[in-house]
Order: structure tokens, then sequence, then C-alpha cells
């Protein structure tokens, strides 16, 4: 199907989300926020509704069907890119090229790894939550990316009381946490061992591990026990809770901790910020586009490699590992001082209040909307050959550092573990190293300058075609003016 360009001169009428609306988890909410905006900011919206999910889902979030037919000529995909492919296979309609598609995408790592690469086929421009995630995808290839942050809205708590959520008299931490959302990358193993190495001996203190989705990943629910050890003033709570309950237990905790090694944003502290509870955080990724030293106790993090991340997350890339000492500082100053309390509370709390609000957010949203739909209809079919001759000619680039260096990545690994064995001829052993990453560099030097050419030849071609394409215009444009200044034939 092919779409008129009347919308396009008239202004933009609405917009096709396609999120999981009715689900409830970080994703479910940033569409749930996107299209609250965009209706905030006057346009109609049509929520196309992804029900394929593992998480929760809202009561009557599993009956919403897809609005489909007359669909507006902009589309937003609230999905990660890894469900992208599939995604546009069951929602096709969404996805005609001749709609302007933008990925509404979260990622974790500094690097997008090769396997995405599928999911750029289905949109025109990516949108980043955060500045995170815009260097991300920024670095990954040619496809526009732009900073989009979503309005996050005041959490509502319901009534429930300390008690009532398993909350006792002594003062409690409190993290949470979705186990499909990969737990090495949520870290709470580090927050249960900072916890104890900061309170040996006290108990007076405690801490709630709460979780979802537990039953789905049994190998991490074991480790997260095995690191509590049977402490009995860890209590582990794997259990979905309402949003009002949920938000009512980060209302009560006396603090909220997340030593997380990489977040795209982070929901959870913004949550916990509007709600006046003190914060302890990773300096590390996403987070810090909401929060600062005097809004949250930021725990330094250094760069380390990722070991086990379920398949989701590349082996061997990096993200951050919170200085574990820093931590249990921490830890002890917020059980400690009433005052540190109360000032990161109300400056935290201060720092979300301050966000652009919901219409304002949409506005900006629809500005950049209608500015690039215009666009895509007036010179769409030149920019999608331009993205796809770059990507194209890129190529080579791309699937050689993302597969040869992975292995060479593997290879000095490999190599640091049998020196830190064996001492036999190490500096030869090393220089071999160096001299097959010098190497390798210089590969992929001639692969980026072979590919640079074939993208200035593919960019000559079409500077060639858009001439003649203007001298055809030109023809018919005095053809067009000669025809009617030729006076009719007489009957």
């Amino acid at each position: 199907m092919r779409l008129s360009n009347s919308r396009s001169a008239a202004g933009l009428a609405g917009v096709n989300v396609v999120a999981y609306h009715g689900a409830d988890s970080g994703l479910g909410q940033v569409a749930r926020s996107i299209t609250q905006s965009l209706r905030d900011a006057g346009l109609d919206v049509i929520e196309v509704e992804v029900a394929e999910t593992l998480s929760p889902t809202r009561a009557g979030g599993a009956e919403r069907k897809p609005t489909l037919g007359s669909i507006h000529p902009v589309t937003i995909a609230v999905v990660t890119a890894a469900q992208m492919p599939a995604v546009a296979e069951l929602h096709p309609e969404p996805f005609d090229p001749a709609r302007l598609r933008i990925g509404y995408w979260f990622w974790e790592l500094s690097i997008v790894p090769a396997t995405q690469a599928p999911a750029f086929a289905f949109i025109d421009r990516v949108w980043a939550p955060s500045t995170f995630v815009r260097d991300a995808y920024i670095s990954s290839g040619p496809t526009p990316v732009e900073l989009q942050p979503p309005y996050i809205p005041e959490p509502k708590p319901s009534k429930r009381t300390r008690a009532e959520l398993g909350l006792t008299d002594r003062f409690t931490f409190l993290t949470s946490f979705d186990h499909l959302s990969v737990v090495e990358r949520k870290n709470p193993t580090t927050v249960i061992t900072a916890f104890r190495e900061a309170f040996p001996n006290r108990d007076d203190v405690a801490l709630m591990v709460k979780s979802i989705n537990a039953e789905r990943k049994p190998a991490s629910a074991r480790q997260v026990r095995d690191a509590a050890d049977g402490d009995p003033r860890i209590a582990i709570v794997d259990i979905h809770l309402e949003p009002r309950d949920q938000a009512a237990l980060v209302a009560v905790a006396d603090c909220f901790v997340s030593l997380h090694r990489s977040e795209g944003l982070g929901l959870h502290l913004a949550e916990a910020m509007w709600l006046g509870t003190p914060v302890i955080a990773t300096g590390y990724s996403g987070n810090l586009d909401l929060m600062d030293d005097e809004s949250a106790a930021l725990v330094e993090a250094s760069l380390t490699p990722v070991l086990n991340g379920e398949g989701a997350y590349p082996e061997g890339e990096l993200w951050g590992q919170p200085n574990i000492v820093e931590a249990t500082e921490w830890l002890r100053r917020m059980a400690s001082d009433d005052a540190l309390r109360e000032r990161l509370a109300g400056a935290g709390r201060s720092r979300i209040e301050s966000q652009p609000g919901s219409a304002e957010v949409g506005q900006r949203m629809r500005t950049s909307l209608e500015a690039h739909a215009a666009q895509k209809h007036s010179g769409g079919v030149i920019s999608r050959r331009l993205r796809t001759a770059a990507r194209g000619a890129t190529a080579p680039v791309r699937d050689y550092v993302n597969t040869h260096f992975e292995m060479t990545k593997r290879e000095v690994r490999l190599q640091t573990d049998a020196l830190a064995h064996r001492q036999e001829q190490p500096l030869h052993r090393l220089a071999e190293t160096i001299d097959s990453i010098a190497n390798s560099v210089a590969e992929v030097h001639v692969h980026q300058t072979r590919s640079m050419m074939d993208l200035r030849d593919e960019i000559v071609e079409m500077q060639h075609q858009i001439t003649e394409l203007r001298s055809d215009l030109n023809l018919l444009t005095d053809a067009l003016v000669r025809l009617t200044e030729t006076p009719p034939p007489p009957r």
C-alpha cells in the first residue's frame, strides 16, 4: 500500500504507536507515556498492541486489539531492535516503507552488536531515550539518531503501609528488578554483598530484594538466593505488584539502591526520585541523564567485560562495574545520616520535577515528526537510496569488526590467561599478539578505504541520475507550458 502526500502538506494528523501498551514493563511504561504526550500535543494516536510478551499485563491490556486499516503515515515502534523484525512481520502495515518509521529503541551497552543489523531495514530513524543510548546508535551506522527523552510521569502510590508491603520497622533498603532483564546487568547480588559487608553485625537494618519472573529464570534466582546465604535481614520477594502498590513499596522504603552495570534510562530510579526516596545508584549509563551528585548517591564504576549476558548482551563487550567499597560506604552513611537522606530526597524530587512536561515533550516529538515526514515525502527516495548505499558500502567494515575483531579479542583474553599461569617466553607471546592486532588494524584500514571509494562512486552515480531527472523535469515543464499556450483546434 502506498500513501499520498496530502497529509504532509496539511501537517501531521496522527501517529501509529506499535508497542507493548498493556505490559507492566519499562517498555510498556514508556509507550504509554509517549502515547499520552503525542495526544497532549494534539495528535491522534492509533495504538497497535504487541501482545507477544512475557511481562505481566495490566487489567484489560491483553484484550486490546490493534486498530488498523486507515492508519497514519508515521509509525513509532517502542520495541527493542532485537524484536523489531518479528514485530514488523506480525504487524506489516505500520511498517510500509512509504511511512516515516521511527524505532524508539533502548540499549544498555556502548556498542551495538551486528545482530541488530536486520532491524534497521524496518525504520528510517532511531529515537533514543538517553544520551547513552543515542551515542551507542550513532556509532552503529548511517541511520539518523535523535535524542527524544520520554516524559516520566509522577507515580501514584496506593495507601498500603510498610507492614502490608512486608517491611518491618528497621531501616530498609530496597532494590527491585526483573529477572528477564538479565540479572548480571541489574546486579542485585552486588547490592546484597555490599549490604552484608556494610552491616556485618547490625540487626537494625534490612534489605528487600524485590523481583518478578524468578520462575522463568531459576538459575539467576538461585544466584540471588546464594548471595543472601540465608541472612535473616534480607527478604527476597518475587511477586508482581500492581503499579500503585509497587509505587507504594518504593515510597515507604528508606532508600532505593541500584548497583546496575548498565541502564538505558533508569525508570525505577526516576520513580524513587519522584516519591522522595533517596537513591544510591551506579554512576554509569543512561541514568546519568536523570541524576547527578547533588540528587543521588552515585557510586563510581569501572568498565568490565560482559561475562554472562544470557544471549542478550555479547560476552566480551564492556559495561559498568560499581565500586563495592564505595557502595558499602554509601549504605552506611545513608543508614546513619538523616540530613543526607533528606537532602538527597529533596534534590532528587526537584530534579525529576524539572523535566519538560508531557505536552512539551509531545510537541517536541511532533515538530520532529512533521519535519522528517515532509522530508521523506519530498526526498525520501533519494535519501533511502543514499542510506542503503552507505550501509551496503560500509558493510564490509562493520562485518569485519564484528567478526574478526571478536575473534581477536577472544585470542587476546586467552593469551592473557595463559600468561597468568605460564611464564614461558611471555614477551615473545605478547609480541605475537601485538603483531596480530596491528595486522588486523591494517586490514580494516584497507576495507575502510575500499568501502569509502565504493560509497563515493555510488554518490557520484546518484548525482548524475539527479541531474538527468532535473533535465527531464525541465523538458516536461516546457512541454506543459507550450501545451497550455497553444490555442485549441477549431471545432
